[in-house]
């Protein structure tokens, strides 16, 4: 997924797999459980999980972490990350960790986590949207570029932005973000009362114009929505995928393949 595309215009690391189907709950991810990740020391920041670039999938479930799941932007010749799935984990915040999730590409469920000492919770933003990022192939999305939406004067829908879903460049469909049973009871995290005390929420990062502009739980001009913040109610249709993850409990061998075939050249 990180080998340049051509087939995409323009080119850029992330085409394929944003033409894909999200998968939520399925087996098409990288999936990172039963873990334990600790900063090293009060006040360090530091990423417990970072999708940079290639439009990753993640799956992060059933861990103990001090620090930051982040999604970097979609910028330069790079779709970022495209879809997260993030439950039953329990995460501890102190003062180098204020957020235990920062989404700036991507959609997916955010879920069931026990969250003590982060005062933000849950951030997005669109930084390309908020013209702070203006460099690289891709430029600010304002409106003028063809890779984006363009659904509205701003641009919005952004390529890759929060919210969006399969597609190609400039007709990626819509994929809100959900969340849901986030907060400090020890129940959130097992299936126990839970408050749903943290919900995502929207960052301005210094633009001249707003993330509040691309990203909306209310709707956008053609009824779309880029996230929900669901209280107690999960996303419609969604169930997570088998947990421990087979690959976990798989004891043996495995067999050798029988369709092989070798043609002389």
């Amino acid at each position: 997924m990180n080998t340049l595309d051509s087939a995409c215009s323009p080119t850029l690391n992330g085409c394929y797999s944003i033409s894909l189907p999200v998968d939520l709950g399925t087996e098409r991810a990288i999936y990172i459980e039963d873990c334990t990740f600790t900063n090293g020391g009060t006040g360090r920041y530091y990423s417990t999980f970072d999708t940079d670039s290639g439009a990753g999938r993640v799956v992060i479930r059933n861990n103990a972490f001090q620090g930051v799941v982040y999604a970097h932007w979609t910028r330069n010749n790079t779709i970022a990350g495209v879809k997260y799935e993030v439950y039953h984990n329990r995460i501890s915040c102190d003062s180098g960790n204020s957020t235990f999730l920062r989404l700036e590409a991507g959609t997916g469920v955010i879920w069931g986590n026990t969250i003590t000492g982060c005062g933000t919770g849950i951030v997005i933003d669109e930084r390309r949207g908020e013209q702070f990022e203006t460099s690289g192939t891709l430029g600010a999305c304002d409106g003028t570029k063809a890779w984006d939406g363009n659904i509205e004067p701003s641009g919005w829908p952004c390529l890759g932005q929060v919210g969006r879903g399969p597609g190609t460049p400039g007709h990626q469909a819509s994929a809100p973000l959900y969340a849901w049973k986030n907060g400090s009871d020890a129940g959130c995290a097992t299936g126990g009362t839970c408050a749903n005390a943290v919900n995502v929420g929207v960052m301005h990062v210094g633009g001249p114009v707003q993330s509040m502009v691309f990203l909306k739980s209310t709707p956008h001009a053609n009824g779309d929505v880029d996230f929900v913040n669901s209280g107690s109610t999960p996303m419609p249709g969604y169930a997570a995928f088998i947990y421990p993850h087979p690959l976990q409990t798989r004891n043996t061998a495995l067999a050798p393949p029988t369709n092989l075939n070798a043609t002389p050249q």
